[in-house]
């Protein structure tokens, strides 16, 4: 009855005014029925909300009809509870994005869009974003290394020792309970155009731009994200005369894509060999499709790399292993000082369907 009383009196605002004297709203919120459906089933949950419908359309009408108004022309909605935060990462068909990266979180409350997610076993497509505000978090830390950050409500699912599968909430979650994921599956995001840039100066050596990210390119990048570094005149991966050959693949790779005739210099002391491709144009290339490298601290994989193809994530993954990674008789071992790119490469390698974690290695006298 409030819900409906409430939209008799004026505001100040006249536009507001005659919205709401055409609509006339009830509201009534739904809330849980995901979580409440698994409990049951969804074909009680459909019953109970006909069943609930009907009857608040014949209130709505009885309603209408005492206070002289027209019928409300909606009666429920279902309102999201629980949030994760910003940075937490989810399989799309888009690519493997994070939440703000699905809408602005500095937006409005509701942000329609429209973008299959992946589930356990099939992709749901979402309609809207919501940006649930500011509100207390509550951070669980796996077996894996991995952390999962929500409102206190959010709701996760759990194996129970019976076998059960439920949701709980996530400061229900206690020590030891088993939260599953999805290991495999992920069918990639689609090919990325890549911007052209003009002649940064008159004199400055022609260069080709490939006008899409391939996965060529990508092992090229994965390998200077790991083992690379930005300077004036271009960029310089570092490398070990032991395994030349991929100073040589790098090299063929960036000959062949950019027209760059790359140098390697071995150094006359010890094992160490540079690979130089020396072009502002190739910078400005870089820095203009968000693909430089930055501190090492605060390196991640690039948007356009996560939007890719599932060949060329791949690529970049293999590439980054090449440089900061290797390979052990117990599987493959990823190393890098950055929170960020340690969770990418974790959520991005089960996605592709390596399961892993992540440990951290306290400093040694030697590194």
């Amino acid at each position: 009855m409030y819900a409906k009383t409430v939209t008799l009196a004026n505001t100040q605002w006249p536009e507001t005014n005659a919205i709401m004297g055409k609509n006339r709203r009830i509201g009534l919120s739904m809330s849980g029925f995901v979580q409440a459906a698994y409990q049951r089933s969804f074909t009680e949950m459909y019953e109970w909300c006909d069943n609930a419908y009907e009857y608040v359309q014949s209130l709505d009408g009885l309603y209408s009809d005492w206070l002289c108004v027209p019928r409300s022309k909606r009666t429920t909605s279902i309102k999201p509870s629980g949030c994760q935060v910003a940075d937490t990462l989810l399989m799309t068909e888009d690519g493997i994005l994070t939440l703000e990266e699905l809408g602005d979180i500095e937006g409005p409350e509701w942000q329609t869009h429209s973008i299959d997610i992946y589930q356990e076993t099939s992709t749901k497509n979402s309609t809207k974003f919501y940006v649930n505000g500011v509100a207390k978090t509550k951070k669980i830390r796996t077996e894996s290394g991995l952390s999962l950050e929500s409102t206190h409500n959010h709701q996760y699912r759990v194996l129970t020792p019976k076998g059960d599968y439920v949701w709980r909430r996530a400061d229900q979650i206690k020590t030891n309970d088993l939260l599953p994921y999805r290991v495999g599956g992920y069918k990639g995001g689609s090919p990325q155009s890549l911007v052209q840039v003009s002649k940064p100066y008159h004199n400055v050596a022609a260069i080709k731009q490939p006008t899409e990210l391939s996965p060529q390119m990508c092992w090229l990048l994965g390998l200077y994200l790991a083992d690379g570094s930005t300077h004036k005149k271009g960029i310089r991966i570092a490398g070990d005369t032991a395994k030349k050959e991929d100073l040589l693949r790098a090299k063929a790779i960036a000959e062949d894509l950019f027209g760059i005739e790359g140098i390697i210099y071995e150094r006359t002391a010890g094992n160490n060999a540079d690979l130089y491709l020396n072009s502002t144009w190739l910078l400005a290339y870089l820095r203009a499709n968000n693909l430089i490298k930055p501190k090492t601290h605060e390196i991640e994989i690039p948007l356009a790399v996560r939007k890719s193809t599932r060949e060329c994530l791949q690529q970049y993954i293999d590439g980054y292993k090449t440089g900061d990674g290797c390979r052990k008789t117990n599987g493959d071992t990823y190393c890098t000082i950055s929170k960020t790119m340690t969770k990418q490469l974790v959520v991005i390698l089960r996605a592709l369907g390596m399961d892993c974690k992540m440990r951290l290695m306290p400093p040694t006298d030697s590194s």
